[in-house]
Order: structure tokens, then sequence, then C-alpha cells
């Protein structure tokens, strides 16, 4: 049971002020699925999550209509879950919010919080060295967000989470 709990969380040493004494910080990978209809399914979301190693306890979820209802108490519960040094894993950037400022105000939310964020889609993962130290990266996939919300997004197939150009 312990070997299960310690394959979905990373666990650090920091020193502490006073002494050579340690404390781990037991840090958690958590996960974030949305859909904007009741007749769509999180399947292919939770299975991509799940596929990163995140156990299911620690999957938040919505399934409610960004566009009239912006209510997430899924996203709600997992920002208020995460704790600085926890990772939250979404499939793609937009499953953050229904706009750009939507999506940029969570983003720089997480990242004040010291909280990582890593999209599946885009590649964007802020626990490594290249995703925090280019700011180039980040801009692009903003761009690409940007996109996605403005431009020309990809058509959904009916009762389906999956996506095509």
């Amino acid at each position: 049971m312990l070997s299960h709990f310690l394959s979905h969380v990373a666990c650090l040493r920091s020193s502490l002020s006073e002494g050579n004494e340690t404390v781990d910080a037991v840090t958690a990978i958590l996960g974030y699925a949305r859909v904007s209809t009741l007749g769509q399914d999180l399947d292919a979301q939770l299975a991509a999550l799940a596929a990163e190693g995140i156990d299911s306890d620690h999957v938040f979820t919505d399934k409610v209509s960004g566009a009239v209802n912006t209510d997430r108490p899924g996203l709600t519960a997992l920002l208020h879950y995460a704790r600085e040094g926890d990772t939250v894993v979404v499939t793609a950037i937009d499953r953050l919010g229904r706009s750009v400022v939507e999506v940029t105000r969570t983003i720089a939310d997480l990242g004040q919080r010291r909280i990582l964020l890593r999209a599946l889609r885009e590649g964007v993962d802020t626990g490594t060295t290249t995703s925090r130290s280019s700011p180039a990266t980040f801009q692009v996939n903003c761009k690409a967000c940007n996109g996605w919300f403005s431009g020309d997004p990809p058509k959904r197939r009916p009762g389906s989470t999956t996506w095509k150009r």
C-alpha cells in the first residue's frame, strides 16, 4: 500500500534553519479534467491522466458548461487542495478556463503559489528547467491557447471529447 502511495507523490528533503534536521515535504501530482456539456464524457481525459500515473483519487473533474456557468467546483476544489510543490496536470491548457484571460489568471495563480503545471497536449511543464527558464516557450504556448479560443478551434465530434481538425 505504501509503495502505491509513493508512486503518486514525490518526497523532497530540505534543511531547516536550526541544526541539521530535515523535514520531508510530500508533494502530490494532481489531475484536472473538464468537459463543457453534460453530453460529453471525461473518459479520454481521465485515461490520459491515468497514463501519466495520476491516481484517480487525485483527479478533480467538472462536467458543466463554462460559457453559461463559470462555477467549476472541481477546479475550485483542486486549487484549494493544491500546495506549494504540487504538480497540476491537464490534458490541454484550455481545460483551465473558457477564455485566455481565465486560463492566464489560473496559470499565474499556480505560479505565484509555486504549484507546477503540466499541459500534455501543448508539452508545457513548468517543472522542467527549459519551461521555467524560457519565456519564449511560455509565450508560444499562450499564443497557441489564444488561437484556440479566438481563431479556428478544432471541430468536436458529437458526444465526444475527441477533437479533429
